[in-house]
């Protein structure tokens, strides 16, 4: 039988310059796939030098990286540990920290088509190595480590249309 994975990039951990064709090798970076489903894009994470403000979107079909460069040079703040989610041609970041430990609260939004970073609702929490997924029209961050550096179990909605933070409360239910 055959190997299910496959390798579409491999990156080393040298220093990127500027104009690179990739992005530094990093962990806890932020990804989710496009609408059209034909790249990966990515937001910061950290390195064996700090953390990163960059995002860089992978195309499924050349195997080829790109960074996606603010038009007007303003970056979020850098960060790993953040959720992400991509929908309607706008990928949004939020929580995460920097690499002194500093827990972000707030929520930015890229819009790929400007290429421009918005702001977008501060959540009402903050905290690191969260996990999230994008269901429907709603984006989820749930779990990780919060101010206290103690790990959490709550569950946040973010609705798409609205721009709200909602807690989720254990036996609600969720409409579609």
């Amino acid at each position: 039988t055959g190997n299910a994975w496959s390798v579409l990039s491999e990156i080393n951990y040298n220093k990127t310059q500027v104009g690179s064709t990739h992005p530094e090798g990093r962990l806890s970076a932020c990804c989710d796939m496009n609408d059209e489903q034909t790249g990966i894009v990515c937001f910061g994470g950290a390195g064996l030098e700090g953390d990163f403000d960059d995002t860089w979107i992978f195309n499924l079909t050349t195997k080829r990286w790109s960074e996606i460069l603010p038009a007007d040079g303003k970056r979020p703040l850098p960060r790993f540990g953040a959720v992400c989610g991509f929908k309607r041609g706008r990928f949004l970041i939020t929580v995460g920290s920097d690499i002194d430990g500093k827990l972000h609260q707030d929520t930015l939004i890229l819009t790929l088509a400007t290429r421009l970073w918005a702001t977008g609702p501060v959540p009402p929490f903050r905290k690191t190595d969260a996990q999230g997924c994008l269901i429907a029209d709603a984006l989820f961050a749930t779990t990780g480590i919060d101010d206290d550096e103690v790990p959490s179990n709550d569950v946040w909605r973010l609705d798409w249309d609205e721009f709200i933070w909602r807690r989720v409360v254990a036996n609600e239910v969720i409409p579609p």
